[in-house]
């Protein structure tokens, strides 16, 4: 699967290049994206990915203090979409518990980016 999904993604990056802000053709890989994924379970999909790319920006070598800041930013934003995801759930302290989660990924960033970086 990890090799499917490495395919897609570097597929949509030469179809979607980032260099254009923002790429135009991003808007129609987005619409194709949500017409297979259903709605109710996208924050899920959106928190999961952010999660893997957190993993994958701490597996960078060499790490640098934007590579730990990015990592813990991407683990922010991931837990900020699961609080909002359980908002909610019948027992609030799902959400407050990704909510202080997404609080301390902040802090890890800003350190990160407080120290000297090249």
């Amino acid at each position: 699967m990890g090799i499917l999904l490495a395919k897609a993604e570097t597929e949509a990056l030469h179809r979607a290049p980032a260099s254009q802000d923002p790429p135009t053709a991003l808007t129609r890989l987005l619409a194709g994206y949500q017409a297979q994924a259903p709605s109710a379970g996208r924050l899920p999909l959106l928190a999961h990915r952010l999660h893997r790319t957190a993993l994958e920006a701490a597996l960078e070598h060499p790490a640098t203090p934007l590579t730990e800041a990015a990592q813990h930013a991407a683990r922010a934003a991931a837990h900020l979409l699961q609080a909002h995801h359980h908002l909610n759930h019948p027992d609030p302290t799902t959400s407050r518990t990704h909510l202080h989660q997404a609080q301390h990924h902040l802090t890890q960033a800003q350190k990160a980016l407080s120290r000297p970086h090249p």
